[in-house]
């Protein structure tokens, strides 16, 4: 019966870190650990509440909840998009339409979409280009 109970409280405690995670990556990556942790502090609290042992665990939902919020590292690649959009935004003379720019072209526009030249998004991301690239391709297939 306790262990029923104790699936029940673990399951609880881990979907409510994972919302808190919503779509940052990591942070849902590390909320299972978080949800362990929290629930063997619970446990042992229960087993030997007798004993006067007392783990405190109402720090963790909000130290979470500040990585959450301060976690914008997680989210580099829907940053650096952010930031290359307001560029072409700023600088539409260097995107490809109907007629090649003249001054350099950072991207291509057409009726599939807009695509972003490999030297552009090179020169935007830097050493991040390749891990940025990566968590889009694995952003993609998800969604597939």
């Amino acid at each position: 019966m306790k262990k029923e109970r104790y699936k029940h409280r673990f399951e609880f405690i881990e979907r409510q870190y994972k919302e808190a995670a919503s779509t940052n990556r990591i942070l849902g990556r590390i909320a299972r650990s978080f949800s362990f942790i929290v629930f063997a502090a619970e446990v042992l609290n229960d087993l030997f509440k007798d004993e006067g042992l007392d783990m405190p665990v109402d720090d963790f939902p909000e130290l979470f909840l500040t990585m959450c919020a301060e976690n914008s590292h997680a989210d580099r690649p829907k940053n650096v998009l952010i930031e290359i959009l307001e560029e072409l935004d700023a600088n539409r003379s260097h995107i490809f339409d109907k007629y090649e720019p003249t001054n350099g072209t950072h991207a291509i526009v057409n009726r599939e979409g807009l695509f972003l030249t490999v030297n552009y998004v090179n020169r935007n991301l830097g050493a991040d280009a390749k891990g940025c690239l990566d968590e889009a391709a694995v952003n993609n297939s998800a969604k597939e």
